[in-house]
């Protein structure tokens, strides 16, 4: 059954994306799909007037289904579209989309897009991701504080700032509904300071909600001292059960810029511990420790950890205040939950 709020966002999401009735549309489903989510998008997809043809991937001696995108039928197929709407359940996309697509337009649907009418979309959040994104790259350093003790500076010199508003409007680009965060990946040795997890935040890698004060003392970019409680004894279990001398440098710092449809940063509030929507929740800053290619630290492991009602300032320039945006990276009252 299709519910018509979620029509309705979706429907918007796809035109706010510049898809109508002279778009080629190629869907890509899971090949054991859910079919309320994809008739979903078919319906989405139909509204718009656009020519949509359903691609369903299937394992073949073994082969992972998105490998065959690159067979002799489906890879001129996909030249010949537009966009391609991406429904399989993967976080990175890369692995889906073969090179040489060219000028394909590529909108990843994530699992929250189940419900697309919690993560309304709206014109604006566009302007808003490209000015924070603008803002840090002209700024030297981002600093994470609150009144509690955390103080953590970045230095943004030779950081990558990388975001996803959800806008696939240009040749070549790709977005992801729901959408709705930047982050930045800093250079070698351009992270100093403390941080307090508090109780409310997330340990995402423990999935369980900090119930007791830790303080992370981070110097050079890698953390030197754990002190604090129970939740501190967790946080060092699962460090050493990583085995891996990256898992104690800093990976990212990400900024949420989505309002979705209900207010955000509510005490003990448990989307803090799924990674995908925490990173795109407005006011939440999420820190991952782990992986950092910017700053030549490969490694597969990661542990993010979810802040709310934090301060956060690009050089002197409030974004978030007590875990809300600020300014020009405010949500409209348009956008704003009730």
């Amino acid at each position: 059954m299709v519910v018509w709020e979620a029509l309705d966002a979706l429907s918007h999401q796809l035109e706010l994306c510049g898809i109508d009735a002279e778009t080629a549309v190629v869907v890509l489903t899971p090949p054991e799909p859910n079919h309320e989510a994809v008739d979903l998008v078919r319906a989405a997809v139909a509204r718009t007037g656009a020519e949509a043809i359903d691609v369903r991937p299937v394992r073949v001696d073994g082969h992972e289904p998105a490998r065959l995108l690159d067979g002799p039928l489906l890879g001129p197929l996909l030249k010949q579209a537009d966009v391609l709407i991406d429904c399989l359940p993967m976080d990175d996309l890369a692995g889906h989309v073969p090179s040489g697509i060219g000028d394909l337009r590529v909108l990843q649907l994530g699992a929250a897009a189940s419900r697309p009418h919690d993560f309304p979309p709206h014109a604006s959040m566009r302007r808003r991701v490209e000015g924070l994104v603008d803002q840090l790259r002209s700024s030297a350093t981002l600093t994470i504080s609150d009144r509690i003790g955390t103080s953590l500076r970045v230095q943004l010199a030779g950081a990558s700032v990388t975001s996803d508003h959800g806008f696939v409007t240009d040749p070549g680009s790709f977005g992801s509904f729901p959408a709705g965060w930047v982050q930045v990946a800093p250079a070698e040795a351009s992270v100093e300071g403390d941080l307090v997890i508090m109780p409310g935040d997330g340990n995402v890698a423990a999935g369980s909600l900090v119930s007791s004060p830790v303080r992370v003392c981070v110097r050079h970019d890698r953390i030197t001292a754990i002190e604090g409680g129970p939740d501190a004894d967790v946080l060092r279990a699962l460090l050493e059960l990583a085995d891996s001398a990256n898992i104690y440098a800093v990976a990212s710092v990400a900024v949420g810029m989505n309002p979705g449809s209900t207010p955000a940063g509510q005490p003990f509030d448990p989307t803090l511990l799924d990674k995908s929507t925490a990173r795109l929740t407005a006011g939440v800053v999420t820190v991952t420790f782990g992986e950092n290619l910017v700053a030549g630290r490969p490694d597969k492991a990661q542990m993010p950890i979810t802040l709310s009602r934090r301060d956060l300032l690009a050089d002197n320039i409030p974004v978030i205040s007590a875990g809300a945006l600020q300014s020009q990276f405010a949500p409209d009252v348009y956008e704003s939950p009730a």
